[in-house]
Formats: C-alpha cells, structure tokens, sequence
C-alpha cells in the first residue's frame, strides 16, 4: 500500500470497523469501565481525552476516574452504543474513528484516533464535543426496538410515566404532603433536611418561601397534592443557582425529577436570566447522577471526602448547566402552572 492511498474511508462492514467500533463499544461497558486490566488492554500508554466539558485527562486520571465510578454502576451489563460510525484509516496503523453517542449528559459527536501498539490497537486519543443537532434518521433507525421486543399496547397513544403531574409553586399548605414524602423512604431523606414531625415539616417550608433565602421552590404536584419538589437557591450577584431535588418514593423511577429538572432549567434561563446551574451529588447515588444527566448537566469534577455519612467519608460530583449548552436529547418537560 502506497502513502498516497491514505486517508482511506473504510467501507462500514470492513473487519477493521466492526473491530474498533466493538473496541469503542467496550470502553462504554460498566464492567470494562471499572476494571482497570480490561482499561489497559484497550487504551495506549500515552492516551489522553479531553471531554465533553472541557476537562483534559492523562492515562492515570481517565483509569482512576473510571475505577471510582460508583460500584453500582459496574459490573456485567450491555456495551454502550456506537452510532453512526465512520473509520477513516490514516496510516497502516493509526485510525480515526468519528462516532456519535446519545447516552449521559447531552449527545455529543466523538473522535477516537486508535493506533497499533505491541500489535494491538489501542486508543491513543479521545475527544468529545457536545452536540444539539439531531442524529440522522438511517442511524436512529438502527435504535428503533425490534416489534417482538417492544411492550405491546392497545392504546393508540399509551400514557407518559408522569401524565397528570405538573409543577407549581410551593405553598404553606404543603407541608403535610412534605411531611409524608419524608416518611416513604426515612433513611434517604435524611439528607434533605430534619423533617420528622409536622412542625418540623411547616418550619422547612416556610424556610423555603421565606423571600430572604432567595429560593424558587416547586412543588411536583398531582391532582392529590406534593409529590416532590425541585428548587433553585438563587445567586442573584452571580447570576448562577444551586438547584436540588427529591421525590416521594412512590414516584421515584418514573423520569419525573428529570422532566421537572428541565423545566426549572428552563425557568431560570428564561425569565430569571440565570447564566450557571449548579449542582452536586453523592458517587454512590447512581439514580440522581442520572436525573442530572437527562436533564442536561454536565459533570465537571469529583470532590473527594466530602461527606460523612455513618462514619464513612463519600464523595461527591459536581455537575453544571451553562445557558448556552445544547438542550437535553428528550425535551419532555412538566406542565408549570401558576
């Protein structure tokens, strides 16, 4: 093969692009991502990454990064998806590999350049940029459920998990339904405040609406009262907001806190004119990470040891939103009334 024959687009079903789109497809695998043997047979002595917020990371930072991920989120479970991508062969042995990726905090275009190393291909470099461009149909067809896997429904158009719930804003007369959300999983909300008794519950709402604090409580609310709540603690100096959740335990896992999340995102750019959201989370805490996520945010960072939670240090991500990042993949967002 002469010099001149390169670049070389390679044609889709060639050996070399199902190779390196199954290694790609690897690295986004729980169970690759947090073992550290499987991490170094796939990315090169010399790899480095920079990420779709910015963050710039050597091959002992994106091994130690990956490691720690919350345990919850390893083990044996389905590599990521790779879409719609394109292997251009840049030497016999160096290859750059653009594909596109629809999972975590906001779809983003990716470029992997792989090379041969010890007679393997291995990573050398990575690069992630966010994206809000629509992926291309014949590519989202390929995420189209098969009909025999789909859940078959005779409605014509099957209801939302969160049809009927809407935000609103909190009000003195919702302490009750606070007092009750705090009851459905005790030992998790704890860490959202002391809320055991009903005067414990009016005081943590009027803490709330007291116009001082500067917060923007909404009440995640059904035709039969609270069901959670999503709120901004405003930085008016700053123009930024530190937002934070929870939801009664009967509605967790419905994709309710995100749709509320975008919404108040939303409010906050809009009409408040806030720049920056802010956020943080527990590592262990994968259901909240995700909430983030779908909601747009990014992660920028890991604060170590910053809780302690029955005697253990745990530590915490710290997730953003900037006004002028792409909008989430879904848009779904909760009816505000006021």
């Amino acid at each position: 093969m002469q010099h001149t024959d390169f670049p070389q687009i390679l044609d889709p079903a060639a050996p070399l692009v199902e190779h390196l789109t199954a290694s790609e497809a690897r690295l986004l695998d729980p169970a690759v991502r947090h073992d550290e043997k499987s991490l170094r047979e796939l990315l090169h002595p010399h790899f480095t990454e920079v990420g779709v917020s910015g963050t710039s990371y050597d091959f002992a930072a994106i091994v130690a990064l990956l490691q720690a991920e919350p345990a919850a989120d390893a083990g044996p479970g389905v590599p990521g998806k790779v879409l719609a991508p394109q292997l251009c062969l840049l030497a016999p042995q160096t290859a750059l590999l653009r594909w596109r990726s629809e999972t975590g905090s906001v779809p983003a275009h990716r470029s992997s350049l792989w090379q041969k190393h010890e007679g393997e291909w291995r990573l050398l470099f990575h690069q992630g940029t966010a994206t809000s461009e629509p992926l291309p149909a014949a590519a989202a067809e390929l995420e189209q459920p098969n009909a025999d896997d789909a859940p078959r429904s005779t409605a014509a158009h099957p209801a939302a998990p969160h049809d009927g719930i809407f935000l609103r804003p909190l009000e003195p007369e919702d302490a009750q339904a606070v007092l009750a959300a705090f009851d459905s999983d005790a030992a998790a909300m704890a860490r959202q405040g002391q809320v055991t008794t009903m005067a414990e519950a009016e005081q943590y709402v009027a803490r709330l609406l007291d116009p001082a604090n500067l917060q923007l409580p909404l009440a995640i609310a059904t035709e039969d009262g609270l069901a959670g709540l999503v709120s901004a603690g405003i930085d008016a100096t700053n123009n930024n907001a530190w937002v934070w959740y929870w939801m009664h335990a009967a509605y967790r896992g419905r994709g309710v806190v995100s749709a509320a999340l975008r919404t108040l995102a939303r409010v906050l750019f809009d009409t408040h004119g806030i720049h920056r959201l802010e956020l943080g989370l527990r590592v262990n805490n994968p259901g909240s990470r995700r909430v983030a996520e779908r909601a747009g945010f990014i992660c920028e960072g890991r604060e170590r040891g910053k809780f302690l939670i029955d005697g253990q240090r745990v530590d915490t991500l710290m997730y953003s939103r900037l006004a002028s990042d792409p909008r989430p993949l879904s848009a779904r967002e909760l009816p505000l009334h006021q």
